[in-house]
């Protein structure tokens, strides 16, 4: 592991969105709705028609993407059924889930409901148009839980709602994530689990696995250093890297770097205090809303939540591992050429990483920084650390 500067900006951002990547993407979601298509069709959950006047045409536009909300209040579905009742609040969405699994439909799935608002995925804008939007009665602050029958109702019903339309999983997100301007919106709270989700959805089916967007022909699909890591870790980090449009190996690479090549999410630096898949700085952590003792504590899996909520600030802008690292190391650098200087000689940054000075010029270039990544990238890429 790099030793931190005292100059290293503690807000991190780092997601891959190159252009390049829209075609490899496309086929994926294409494959996942199939793979999704053949399989036997989860029921629709019993749900409590509540029809809002907040709609309006698709004009053709084929569902294929499920955007998940919280109410940021409290009361039951059918309490905020009813405000989505008022013409004048301009607002719906189309289902609505209350801490008791209750369900409350206020607009028909081939309707338009009026949830995102100006928004944009995967490079589409207006994500009403082709949306399911989902409300989760919950107030939002982080703090209030999301309760066991709210999960079971919410996996029955996406399972339902994928198997109805052909939604891949990768295609599953949160408002906070498609919302314009970016941070514009917060939801679905951060003490939501997608990994829960994932196993209700799951059981929905009898115990069959929710669609899994790292499959590719039947096998899965490898990934650099992916036989460090569990299945879990590895199918959550290729969902990552779909959602913030990067390769999964460039997340893996700066990840095994920073963590001496362990994914440890306990694993701490002792002179900087850093911690974690991506050696959290204390104030970052604080920064993200926890802080290093709390990372300590997560899973790996868990804590991959963080790695995604660190990186979605420059979701767009990282086109080489490179610029993945960089977000990391020293967020100024995120699309700068390869020569870009971070440090130069008689600054104590420098000092601190004058090692990396290759060429002894008095200068650490973007690319000098990035070169022990790069060679993880590679190392990961073999055949005994691919999987």
């Amino acid at each position: 592991m790099m030793r931190r500067t005292l100059f290293v900006v503690t807000c991190l951002g780092a997601v891959l969105a190159a252009r390049s990547l829209q075609a490899p993407i496309a086929a994926q979601d294409k494959k996942s709705k199939e793979e999704t298509q053949q399989r036997k069709k989860a029921p629709k959950p019993k749900v409590t028609q509540m029809r809002s006047p907040n709609q309006n045409s698709r004009n053709g536009a084929k569902i294929d993407t499920i955007v998940l909300h919280h109410t940021a209040g409290g009361g039951t579905a059918k309490d905020v059924g009813r405000q989505f009742q008022n013409a004048k609040a301009e607002v719906s969405s189309h289902y609505i889930v209350d801490k008791e699994g209750a369900i409350v439909q206020a607009v028909e799935d081939k309707a338009r409901a009026w949830h995102a608002g100006e928004s944009e995925f995967k490079g589409r804008k207006d994500v009403n148009d082709f949306s399911i939007g989902i409300e989760m009665v919950n107030k939002g602050d982080g703090k209030d839980p999301f309760t066991d029958k709210q999960y079971q109702a919410l996996g029955k019903l996406v399972a339902y709602l994928q198997d109805e339309y052909g939604i891949p999983r990768n295609r599953i997100t949160g408002h906070k994530d498609v919302a314009l301007p970016k941070g514009r919106k917060k939801d679905p709270a951060p003490n939501f689990s997608y990994d829960r989700l994932d196993k209700e959805i799951a059981k929905a089916r009898g115990g069959e696995s929710p669609p899994d967007d790292s499959k590719s022909g039947g096998k899965a699909k490898a990934i650099a250093w992916g036989a460090k890591v569990s299945p879990e870790f590895r199918a959550k980090v290729i969902r990552i890297a779909d959602e913030l449009d990067t390769s999964p190996d460039y997340l893996m690479a700066a990840m095994a770097f920073e963590t001496g090549e362990s994914f440890s999410p306990s694993v701490t630096n002792k002179d900087s205090g850093a911690t974690g898949l991506i050696q959290f700085l204390p104030s970052t952590a604080k920064g993200l809303g926890t802080s290093t003792a709390a990372l300590k504590k997560m899973s790996a899996v868990e804590q991959l939540d963080f790695v995604k909520k660190y990186m979605q600030p420059h979701k767009g802008k990282l086109a080489e591992v490179d610029d993945v690292y960089m977000a990391i190391l020293f967020p100024k650098a995120v699309g700068r050429p390869s020569g870009y200087a971070l440090f130069s000689k008689g600054e104590q940054a420098y000092t601190q990483n004058q090692g990396l000075d290759a060429n002894k010029d008095g200068k650490v270039t973007k690319a000098e920084a990035a070169s022990k990544v790069r060679d993880k990238l590679r190392e990961g890429r073999t055949s005994s650390n691919r999987r």
